[in-house]
């Protein structure tokens, strides 16, 4: 272990196995550690916007690089803001707007509890794909869309707006680069979700907050994360 890793989920350092990544990174002044019988590189210090970057970004022109990274960024503030502020719009009667929209036909199983069902849920899938041969990986996907998702529904477990939200957040975490920070933002998101659920807009607050504070506390080489 090269750092104090503690409770902190963030990755410390970037694992990349890209030839044209490491040597970018190195003539960037990052050290580059190879550990024999790995593929895998380790490279140190990094920040947190180091885990956003893709090496497509570099192909492009730049203002197609540029146009990537934002979209980038913005799936991955979905994949951590979306489902949580959502949830303040349900307890806000006088919220109103057409993208955040109420729940039709509310189940009698408690929104926090059906959403946190929800995450688990892609969660196993997503564990599972990872198993699963890529033959049967759209099969996966097909049982996980009709019998996971649409059969929920009829039955009354979820309600629809629920499996919306959280996929379209899931979607998001897909599109971060990086696995690592991916399973990182999973926490936080989960960490906000429960402060919502039951402290509402000032266990939002305080989850942001306490998320801020984390992120600049964290340092690497004096480097600030």
């Amino acid at each position: 272990h090269l750092f104090k890793q503690g409770l902190n989920p963030f990755p410390l350092v970037r694992y990349s196995e890209r030839p044209d990544i490491i040597a970018a990174q190195i003539l960037k002044g990052h050290i580059a550690i190879i550990v024999d019988t790995s593929s895998s590189v380790i490279i140190l210090p990094t920040t947190i916007f180091e885990h956003t970057k893709h090496i497509e970004e570099y192909r492009q022109v730049s203002i197609v690089g540029s146009f990537i990274r934002i979209i980038r960024y913005f799936a991955i503030l979905t994949s951590l803001f979306l489902v949580p502020i959502w949830m303040l719009t349900l307890n806000n009667e006088n919220f109103i707007s057409d993208i955040f929209v109420k729940i039709n036909n509310p189940s009698n199983i408690p929104i926090l509890v059906q959403i946190l069902l929800v995450e688990f849920t892609i969660e196993v899938l997503r564990i599972a794909t990872i198993h699963t041969p890529n033959q049967l990986s759209s099969a996966m996907g097909l049982i996980a869309t009709l019998i996971l998702g649409q059969m929920a529904v009829e039955i009354g477990w979820f309600a629809s707006e629920v499996l919306l939200f959280c996929s379209i957040s899931a979607i998001g975490g897909f599109a971060t680069p990086s696995y690592e920070l991916s399973l990182a933002n999973k926490i936080v998101k989960i960490f906000f979700i429960l402060m919502v659920g039951l402290f509402s807009g000032s266990g939002f607050i305080i989850a942001v907050y306490l998320f801020v504070m984390l992120l600049g506390s964290i340092k690497m080489f004096d480097v600030p994360y």
